[in-house]
C-alpha cells in the first residue's frame, strides 16, 4: 500500500513538470522563435528554473525647457508741448504727409528711428532726408493752442496785411500760412499775427462785415478781420486802404 502511494505521488510530480516543460516550450517557440529541439533544451535545463529580478523601470520627469522672452524695444515718441486738447496726433506715422518746416515742402514720412528721428521723402524732387526732427515738420490737420486757428482756415496777416490759409501746425504751436494772393509761404505764424476773418468781437458785437466810421480818417470803413487782442483791421471803402489795430469808439464807431 504504501509502495503504490508513493509510485502515484512519483507519477503525478513527473506529470507536472511534463505540463510545465511543454508550456515552457510553447512560450519559447511563439516568443522568440526557437525550434522544439532548442526549446526543449532551454526548459529542461537549470536556466529555466532561475528566477529572474524584476528591473526597477523609473519614469523620469521630463523637465520643460526654459523659454525666455524679451519685451521689445520701446521707442520714446516726442510729444507736442503744448496746451492744444484738438491736436489729433502727438507724432507722425509712415506715409503720413507733412510739412518740412526748414526747407518750406511738403513731404512724406518713410520710418523713425530708435532716437525718435524721421527719415522723409520729397514730394517734388523724391530728395530723401534723414535725422528730421519732430519740431522740424509740421501737421496738416488740427488745430492750434486753444483752437485759436485750425488748418484749411482762411486767416488775415497783420504783418503783411494780406489773407493767408493756415496749411499747418507746428510742434511749438505756431502756424505754417500761404499767401492767398501769391503763394508765399511763411512759417513760425503766433497767434497774435493773425485775424480771425470770421464772427464777432466776444461773440457779441461788432462782428466781421460790419461797416463803422473812422474818426482818425473821417472815412467809412468796413471791418475785414478781429484780431487776438481784440483790436480790429478795417479796410477803406473808397479807396481799399487796409488799417490794423483798430481800437473801437477810440478809433472807429459802428453805425
Amino acid at each position: 500500500m504504501l509502495k503504490s502511494l508513493i509510485l502515484l505521488g512519483a507519477t503525478v510530480v513527473v506529470g507536472s513538470v511534463q505540463a510545465n516543460v511543454k508550456d515552457c516550450m510553447k512560450r519559447q517557440i511563439a516568443l522568440n522563435n526557437m525550434s522544439q529541439q532548442r526549446a526543449l533544451a532551454f526548459c529542461t535545463s537549470r536556466r529555466s528554473t532561475r528566477v529572474k529580478p524584476r528591473r526597477n523601470l523609473r519614469i523620469r520627469n521630463r523637465i520643460p525647457p526654459i523659454v525666455t522672452s524679451f519685451p521689445a524695444p520701446r521707442i520714446n515718441l516726442p510729444v507736442i508741448e503744448t496746451n492744444n486738447q484738438n491736436q489729433n496726433a502727438d507724432f507722425y506715422v509712415r506715409n503720413e504727409r507733412a510739412f518740412d518746416v526748414n526747407d518750406k515742402e511738403f513731404v512724406t514720412i518713410m520710418f523713425q528711428d530708435r532716437n525718435g528721428k524721421y527719415t522723409t521723402r520729397d514730394e517734388n524732387d523724391g530728395a530723401i532726408n534723414n535725422y528730421e526732427r519732430f519740431t522740424d515738420l509740421a501737421k496738416l490737420s488740427g488745430c492750434g493752442v486753444n483752437g485759436k486757428f485750425c488748418v484749411g482756415e482762411k486767416a488775415f496777416d497783420v504783418n503783411d496785411k494780406e489773407y493767408v490759409r493756415v496749411i499747418a501746425i507746428q510742434s511749438n504751436g505756431k502756424y505754417v500760412t500761404k499767401d492767398i494772393n501769391d503763394g508765399a509761404l511763411n512759417t513760425y505764424e503766433r497767434n497774435q499775427d493773425l485775424a480771425k476773418t470770421t464772427g464777432c468781437l466776444n461773440n457779441y458785437y461788432p462782428c466781421v462785415g460790419a461797416r463803422a466810421f473812422d474818426r482818425n480818417d473821417r472815412e467809412e470803413v468796413e471791418i475785414i478781420a478781429i484780431m487776438q487782442n481784440g483790436k480790429f483791421v478795417t479796410r477803406d471803402i473808397n479807396d481799399g486802404a487796409l488799417n490794423t489795430y483798430e481800437r473801437l469808439d477810440q478809433d472807429f464807431f459802428v453805425y
